[in-house]
């Protein structure tokens, strides 16, 4: 059998000696993980457009809720999906910096939706300062 050395101490161990008891171990069978209805994951989707109303490729979907962050990027027509955790209030933005006639432009959009069980979304980029 194959023996290896730990660290500095020199103690030999074998060298298959992970996966030979489970990851619970000496600490008993794993508990039933129940969640109350209102943590049940949700879906948000939805398209993002350009100005000109094409889809918005490539765009990064942030959405944050509850102090935790998931990100996306939208398909080649503008679809994206987050599952989220209903009952937590959310906001979301759409940022896509593309280049246009020579010139960089920056175009976004944000939403934000108290609690909620799910949603579809239809987001509009726009440049940042208007409406």
């Amino acid at each position: 059998m194959q023996k290896r050395k730990l660290g500095k101490s020199n103690l030999e161990v074998s060298a298959i000696g992970l996966g030979c008891m489970s990851m619970s171990g000496g600490y008993g069978p794993a508990g039933e993980l129940t969640l109350p209805l209102e943590l049940v994951d949700h879906l948000v989707e939805g398209y993002v457009f350009l100005p000109e109303g094409a889809p918005a490729e490539g765009a990064k979907i942030s959405v944050w809720q509850n102090d935790a962050l998931q990100t996306t990027t939208a398909d080649r027509h503008g679809y994206f999906r987050v599952n989220v955790y209903r009952n937590f209030g959310l906001e979301l933005s759409a940022f896509l910096l593309r280049e246009r006639e020579g010139e960089k432009e920056a175009l976004l959009t944000t939403y934000q939706a108290p609690a909620f069980s799910a949603m579809s979304l239809r987001l509009q980029l726009a440049k940042p300062g208007r409406e």
